[in-house]
């Protein structure tokens, strides 16, 4: 296999043309939670959360290299992926956000690792930082995950053409 990569990083593109057509690609709508070694709770809403693999199970999530998530994480060394359910359109926005309030607006516990886990969410990913890799403005955290939960209905969140949408039923 090669692999070919311009380490260059040359602007081919505007960042508005970049942005327009991501914007038609349809992503699962997550938040990314973790705590300090002081077990103080942070979270960001993000767009790019994939699974890597099965054997091991991994998963990646990708937060913007400056995010206060981000750092609590890389201090903690857990995170946890809520995929958010139709029910938290709010709460999403909220994580949207910058800030330490966005705790105080939405129905979370602690799991059984110590980080917090947002109640309704659709799918549940708990997962231990196996690596971080730092591109562009961003961060790639890849996770082994150590526990799955799931709802009965898992009906997540959809972000495209900037807005939340909920899922299409089969």
């Amino acid at each position: 296999m090669t692999i070919i990569s311009d380490r260059n990083h040359s602007n081919v593109l505007e960042e508005g043309t970049l942005r327009d057509i991501r914007a038609e690609l349809p992503a699962v709508v997550s938040i990314v939670t973790t705590a300090d070694n002081q077990g103080t709770p942070y979270g960001a809403t993000v767009s790019s959360m994939v699974s890597l693999s099965l054997e091991p199970p991994l998963l990646l999530v990708c937060l913007e290299s400056n995010s206060d998530t981000l750092a609590a994480l890389e201090v903690g060394g857990g995170f946890v992926v809520n995929v958010a359910s139709e029910e938290q359109q709010k709460t999403a926005f909220a994580f949207s956000k910058k800030g330490p309030e966005k705790f105080e607006t939405t129905n979370w516990v602690l799991n059984s690792s110590g980080l917090p886990k947002l109640v309704d969410s659709a799918i549940v990913f708990d997962c231990v930082v196996t690596s971080l890799i730092q591109e562009g403005d961003h961060t790639i955290v890849v996770g082994h995950i150590s526990n799955l939960e799931q709802s009965n209905e898992p009906r997540p969140l959809i972000y495209r053409h900037r807005k939340m949408h909920t899922s299409p039923t089969a």
